[in-house]
């Protein structure tokens, strides 16, 4: 076949697979020159124009766009001899990949080693500053592919060792996903849900090859969530229990373990009357920021022998929880790994997922998530709320997600109201509060405080409807 034939095959071929492309690829007008550019093949709008070789045939718009070769995220493509090489490896441009050396692979077909490149490559005119605007395109390509982030594929992750919860949340993550995918995707992109395993050194390996934006619901053992943490992942929603100071990239639902610990121990000095003396077991950073609480009875003395009551907010054996009263996290609680002594005969927990008065019915999406709120356990109307968080904050980002922006625009929803659980904010103030449930274990009553905030004079005490 001459040259000339084998070009317009290269042609016809090429206009071929644009059409596709071009029916099938986000848009990239939101996303700045070099998006548009690397997407599409527009400049400002306008489709540009590209040659074949020197005197080959001109194509304009998508059947030149970058990715139509190189793939969305650069990773390569095209078939046989007219493969198209990655241009990215581990998020990172390739080797001697700068201004220059793209021009003269723009301009002349020269590649990076020299050599001519395959005549498919067109031959482009383009501004010096345009240049400059794709390969801002590639490091964003390179940043938001490290971060989990692909044109068509937003990829989060989690670890749920218990069974009950991957009982509870994979029905509830699968009809997410589905109502996604019915409307399209989110800003044109799947939501990939990556289940870790727990073992450490398995789960790094894992995101090695698949990385993730965020954990998201996760119920990380300590060690894992110590590896994690190492790897800069944001962690959204968490369904662990909060033990100890937690990163700036940390963003939980229901009341903040500080408005847990002084309704705990408001309580417990309503009970004791003011007076007596109690244990405190607690990471130094909380006692610290309890001790103004603490400080308005001071009659009520801190014992480390024998003591009144215990506050409970950081694991212990079961031998240091021997009071006759313990107050506690119900999530905490629920983590001791042995049953509670015959000794505590008083159990005061807070709720912090029971919702204030007067909160609004769930919206008509979180109802298809969810079915019947008042139905649905506390873990699922967690996980739901979070669902819808998410993806609020998504949408809001549109097509330029990366964990810094992601976290930005969580912070930036304000007081956001879900029906589900108490209304969220990335800040909580004085809006924050939580519920009391009691049980005294002789009898086996039970009651609940309603929900309450801090510094909030006592409620009268209802019946539990349990």
């Amino acid at each position: 076949m001459s040259p000339g034939g084998r070009l317009a095959g290269v042609a016809i071929a090429a206009v071929l697979v644009a059409t596709a492309f071009a029916s099938e690829r986000p848009t990239a007008a939101a996303d700045g020159p070099g998006a548009a550019l690397w997407l599409s093949g527009l400049v400002d709008g306008r489709p540009i124009g590209a040659r074949l070789g020197p005197q080959g045939p001109e194509l304009r718009g998508a059947a030149v766009a970058c990715a139509r070769c190189h793939g969305a995220e650069a990773e390569g493509g095209g078939e046989g001899a007219a493969r198209a090489p990655a241009l990215l490896r581990r998020g990172a441009r390739r080797p001697a990949l700068d201004a220059e050396a793209l021009a003269r692979a723009l301009e002349e077909g020269i590649g990076l080693d020299g050599r001519a490149l395959h005549p498919a490559m067109p031959r482009y005119a383009l501004a010096p500053e345009l240049h400059a605007a794709l390969l801002a395109e590639l490091d964003r390509i390179g940043r938001r592919a490290v971060e989990g982030v692909e044109s068509r594929r937003l990829r989060l992750a989690t670890v749920w060792p218990n069974p009950a919860a991957r009982a509870a949340l994979r029905p509830l993550i699968e009809r997410h996903r589905a109502l996604l995918e019915a409307e399209g995707g989110l800003v044109h992109r799947e939501i990939e849900l990556l289940l870790l395993p727990a073992e450490p050194e398995a789960a790094l390996r894992r995101l090695e090859t698949e990385p993730a934006l965020a954990l998201l619901l996760d119920d990380a053992p300590p060690a894992l969530l110590a590896a994690l943490r190492a790897r800069g992942l944001p962690e959204l929603f968490p369904i662990r229990p909060q033990i100890g100071p937690e990163p700036a990239t940390v963003r939980r639902l229901g009341a903040p373990r500080l408005v847990e610990a002084r309704l705990l121990a408001e309580a417990m000095a309503e009970d004791l009357g003011g007076r007596g003396r109690f244990r405190l077991l607690a990471d130094p950073a909380l006692e610290a920021e309890l001790e103004p609480t603490l400080a308005r009875w001071p009659e009520l003395a801190r014992s480390e022998a024998e003591a009144d009551a215990l506050l409970l907010l950081t694991p212990a054996p079961a031998g240091a929880l021997a009071v006759p009263r313990l107050y506690a996290p119900v999530d905490l609680l629920a983590r001791l790994a042995t049953p509670l002594p015959a000794a505590v005969e008083a159990l005061v927990v807070t709720d912090p997922r029971a919702l204030p008065p007067g909160s609004p019915a769930p919206s008509e999406r979180a109802r298809a998530l969810v079915g019947e709120a008042e139905a649905a356990g506390p873990l699922v109307r967690h996980a739901t709320a979070a669902l819808l968080l998410l993806e609020t904050a998504l949408r809001r980002l549109g097509r330029d997600v990366t964990r810094a922006r992601l976290l930005g625009a969580l912070d930036e929803l304000g007081l956001v109201t879900t029906g589900l659980v108490p209304p969220w904010s990335s800040r909580p103030g004085r809006e924050a509060g939580a519920a009391l449930l009691r049980l005294d274990r002789p009898s086996g009553a039970r009651r609940v405080d309603p929900w309450r905030r801090p510094g909030d004079p006592p409620p009268a005490a209802r019946p539990s409807k349990e």
